[in-house]
């Protein structure tokens, strides 16, 4: 690929993302508006969603750029991590909007309030117009790991939009505005239950637990079946942000091999981890009477 089919595709992801950007900050300030107007708490807690959306959109597009810094002095494994930091934040706010609005929303089942279901039912129309448009912008580019998620949060937009729409025009025919409370925490719970996983996932990185996909028994099994190979032990792998893995391990080969047998055994373990999607490896080669520190 040349790389300016490849700087013109990155071009196209930033234009996506951006698009997505402006239309999820622009109807994020008209949903709060129209909550307050139709004083409907299922509005506000699609607002709070769409908030974290945007600001989700926001950072993407920033570590669209920074998490591919290279290496240096400071960050020696480079910047693909601070997404995975912006992740974090990203779904704390999430699930802090989601309580706060959970925590209104039930005031509401007790004393359900007056609703237009009128501005509601317009409201949702666009939200549903709106954020499936962002969606589409986003889709042909969602290849990547941070593409797809934001594909996801704003199906989710769609999804909550929709049943925004129908509990609109229940309370139009039937007027029972306990549906909007009713509503506004299923959203809440939805999202917050989103939120938390992902905070469990990223956590799941920074703490350099085995990525999820990896198993890292049947990956040392393999390396063990390599003829030459003794055994292998210090086994470790982690991930830097979900797509990029690592991995590191001292493997026991047999005495008195000559400098080019090692490198094609260099190359037999390292052909295997990387058909494991692993993009970096670091191997240790020791034998059998050595006294092993790592």
């Amino acid at each position: 690929m040349s790389n300016t089919h490849t700087h013109n595709h990155n071009q196209q992801k930033t234009s996506s993302i951006i698009w997505a950007l402006v239309l999820n900050a622009s109807f994020c300030i008209v949903e709060i508006i129209a909550g307050l107007l139709s004083n409907s708490m299922a509005i506000l807690s699609d607002a709070v969603h769409d908030l974290g959306d945007t600001i989700a959109l926001g950072s993407a597009l920033f570590f669209e750029h920074f998490s591919l810094k290279s290496a240096d002095d400071l960050y020696t494994f480079g910047y693909r991590r601070f997404s995975v930091l912006s992740a974090i934040i990203n779904s704390i706010i999430l699930l802090v909007g989601s309580v706060l609005i959970t925590f209104f929303s039930v005031k509401r089942l007790f004393a359900p309030e007056v609703v237009s279901s009128e501005i509601m039912f317009w409201v949702a129309i666009a939200g549903i117009v709106i954020n499936g448009f962002a969606m589409q912008k986003l889709h042909p580019h969602s290849h990547s790991h941070n593409h797809s998620v934001l594909s996801l949060h704003l199906l989710e937009d769609v999804l909550g939009w929709v049943a925004v729409l129908i509990g609109s025009i229940l309370i139009y025919f039937t007027q029972w505005y306990i549906l909007d409370p009713i509503l506004s925490i299923a959203v809440s719970l939805y999202i917050g239950i989103h939120a938390f996983k992902s905070i469990q996932s990223a956590l799941r990185i920074f703490l350099q637990a085995v990525p999820k996909n990896l198993n890292s028994h049947e990956i040392q099994q393999l390396l063990t079946q390599v003829p030459n190979i003794l055994s292998i032990h210090s086994f470790r792998v982690w991930t830097l942000d979900d797509e990029n893995h690592i991995v590191s391990f001292h493997a026991v080969v047999e005495p008195h091999l000559p400098p080019n047998e090692m490198i094609l055994l260099k190359q037999a373990l390292k052909k295997i981890t990387s058909h494991h999607h692993i993009s970096q490896t670091t191997i240790e080669f020791e034998f059998n009477n050595e006294d092993c520190k790592g």
